[in-house]
């Protein structure tokens, strides 16, 4: 079974449940309203919004990737993924894929949520944040899947997922917030290159030592 196969399947599953992006979503519009409340008298508005953007996405991501592995080893299908005679680690890019679409969905809603509660445009600046965004959620998508799989084994793991996530999370978290407010300033592309260099890191380091640890996380 290929990752493209996995990913087709886990988007089908979620296109007529929606178990996950509901809950990702409600969250991600629930920390953008609590932080134009809290700081709408605030003057950085470009601080206040590059950090409500990256805080509604690492704590959605912490909600609903959960259910990345955690829906799978309620249904049984893990262990059939599992067994089949296929390597285990062309399961985790499927994963990260299928998390990585939703991901960009979240944070689609979440930027044009606040940007039309907030009435201010940030249209000079959707090239540079697009790409910012875009790097972060696949580092989101990379992490939180890796985790998920780890965080499967226990009982307890929608309360363990994000104890384990924020703090691997800190790095792409501090890089997309710094980076996100330049991109919002207008600030030209030397200025933020190095927060994207790191967030682009953080992604290949991710996804590299991901794929190698996979068959042992989900084996424990």
């Amino acid at each position: 079974m290929s990752w493209t196969l996995v990913a087709r399947k886990d988007l089908a599953v979620e296109w007529r449940a929606r178990e996950t992006l509901v809950p990702t979503l409600l969250v991600g519009l629930v920390v953008v309203a609590v932080g134009l409340l809290a700081f709408h008298d605030v003057a950085e508005r470009r601080a206040i919004a590059a950090g409500t953007l990256w805080l509604a996405l690492a704590f959605a991501s912490g909600v609903g990737l959960a259910r990345a592995f955690g829906a799978e080893k309620d249904r049984g299908t893990l262990d059939v993924l599992l067994t089949l005679p296929v390597e285990r680690g062309g399961v985790y890019p499927g994963k990260v894929a299928a998390t990585f679409v939703t991901l960009l969905v979240v944070a689609a809603v979440t930027i044009a949520s606040y940007a039309v509660a907030s009435g201010e445009s940030y249209a000079p600046s959707w090239p540079g944040l697009a790409s910012i965004v875009v790097l972060g959620a696949l580092g989101l998508a990379a992490s939180g899947a890796i985790l998920s799989a780890l965080a499967a084994q226990a009982r307890s793991r929608d309360a363990l997922l994000p104890v384990l996530l924020m703090p691997i999370l800190l790095p792409l978290l501090v890089a997309g917030i710094h980076g996100t407010m330049d991109a919002l300033a207008g600030a030209p592309f030397a200025t933020w290159r190095p927060e994207l260099a790191v967030i682009a890191g953080y992604d290949v380091a991710m996804l590299a030592a991901s794929w190698l640890l996979f068959e042992q996380a989900v084996a424990g």
